[in-house]
Protein backbone atom coordinates (compact mmCIF):
# COMPACT_ATOMS: atom_id res chain seq x y z
CA UNK A 1 0.00 0.00 0.00
CA UNK A 2 3.03 2.36 0.69
CA UNK A 3 4.30 2.26 -2.70
CA UNK A 4 1.30 2.84 -4.43
CA UNK A 5 0.65 6.08 -2.28
CA UNK A 6 4.78 6.78 -3.24
CA UNK A 7 4.53 6.17 -6.91
CA UNK A 8 0.89 8.33 -6.83
CA UNK A 9 2.80 11.42 -5.11
CA UNK A 10 5.78 10.34 -7.43
CA UNK A 11 3.67 10.60 -10.51
CA UNK A 12 2.09 13.74 -8.72
CA UNK A 13 5.06 16.07 -8.58
CA UNK A 14 6.86 14.19 -11.90
CA UNK A 15 3.48 16.21 -13.21
CA UNK A 16 3.42 19.22 -11.79
CA UNK A 17 7.04 19.86 -12.78
CA UNK A 18 6.38 19.28 -16.13
CA UNK A 19 3.21 21.57 -16.24
CA UNK A 20 5.66 24.56 -14.45
CA UNK A 21 8.35 23.99 -17.08
CA UNK A 22 5.59 23.82 -20.06
CA UNK A 23 5.94 27.18 -22.01
CA UNK A 24 2.22 28.47 -22.48
CA UNK A 25 1.37 31.38 -24.25
CA UNK A 26 -1.07 34.03 -23.12
CA UNK A 27 -3.60 33.09 -25.50
CA UNK A 28 -3.88 29.15 -24.93
CA UNK A 29 -3.34 28.32 -28.22
CA UNK A 30 -0.05 25.51 -26.96
CA UNK A 31 -2.98 23.98 -24.80
CA UNK A 32 -5.30 22.72 -27.82
CA UNK A 33 -2.64 20.28 -29.24
CA UNK A 34 -1.27 18.90 -25.77
CA UNK A 35 -4.83 18.14 -24.65
CA UNK A 36 -5.43 16.33 -27.78
CA UNK A 37 -2.62 14.46 -27.82
CA UNK A 38 -3.21 13.96 -23.85
CA UNK A 39 -6.93 12.21 -25.20
CA UNK A 40 -5.43 10.21 -27.93
CA UNK A 41 -2.90 8.71 -25.53
CA UNK A 42 -5.39 7.80 -22.89
CA UNK A 43 -7.62 6.50 -25.29
CA UNK A 44 -5.02 4.27 -26.24
CA UNK A 45 -4.44 3.45 -22.86
CA UNK A 46 -8.18 2.01 -22.71
CA UNK A 47 -7.60 0.07 -26.03
CA UNK A 48 -4.69 -1.98 -24.54
CA UNK A 49 -6.46 -2.62 -21.19
CA UNK A 50 -9.19 -3.38 -22.95
CA UNK A 51 -7.18 -5.80 -25.42
CA UNK A 52 -4.97 -7.20 -22.39
CA UNK A 53 -8.46 -7.81 -20.25
CA UNK A 54 -9.72 -10.49 -23.40
CA UNK A 55 -5.61 -11.91 -23.25
CA UNK A 56 -6.32 -12.42 -19.51
CA UNK A 57 -9.54 -14.26 -19.61
CA UNK A 58 -7.60 -16.43 -22.73
CA UNK A 59 -4.86 -17.82 -19.96
CA UNK A 60 -4.84 -17.68 -16.75
CA UNK A 61 -0.93 -16.95 -16.16
CA UNK A 62 -0.60 -13.94 -18.07
CA UNK A 63 -2.50 -12.28 -15.35
CA UNK A 64 0.13 -11.48 -13.41
CA UNK A 65 2.21 -9.98 -15.99
CA UNK A 66 -1.14 -7.69 -17.22
CA UNK A 67 -1.66 -6.73 -13.55
CA UNK A 68 1.55 -4.90 -13.84
CA UNK A 69 0.73 -3.72 -16.82
CA UNK A 70 -2.44 -2.12 -15.56
CA UNK A 71 -0.57 -0.41 -13.36
CA UNK A 72 2.00 1.13 -15.51
CA UNK A 73 -0.85 2.29 -17.70
CA UNK A 74 -3.08 3.79 -14.94
CA UNK A 75 0.27 5.47 -13.83
CA UNK A 76 0.22 7.27 -17.48
CA UNK A 77 -3.40 8.01 -17.32
CA UNK A 78 -2.76 9.50 -14.04
CA UNK A 79 -0.07 11.70 -15.09
CA UNK A 80 -1.84 12.96 -17.93
CA UNK A 81 -4.74 13.58 -15.55
CA UNK A 82 -2.87 15.58 -13.07
CA UNK A 83 -0.69 17.31 -15.93
CA UNK A 84 -3.51 18.88 -17.69
CA UNK A 85 -5.60 19.68 -14.06
CA UNK A 86 -2.10 21.72 -13.50
CA UNK A 87 -1.68 23.28 -16.77
CA UNK A 88 -5.24 24.31 -16.49
CA UNK A 89 -4.70 26.20 -13.27
CA UNK A 90 -1.46 27.70 -15.29
CA UNK A 91 -3.35 28.76 -17.78
CA UNK A 92 -5.64 30.51 -15.15
CA UNK A 93 -3.58 32.01 -13.77
CA UNK A 94 -1.46 33.23 -16.39
CA UNK A 95 -5.22 34.73 -17.51
CA UNK A 96 -5.86 36.08 -14.18
CA UNK A 97 -2.31 37.49 -13.93
CA UNK A 98 -2.71 39.79 -17.06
Amino acid sequence: MQIIFLCLALIIYISLVFAVKFPIDPEGKSLAPLIRSGGFSLAAVLVLLLISRLMTDWSAALEELFQILYGFLLLICLFWLFFSLFLTVKYGWICRKK
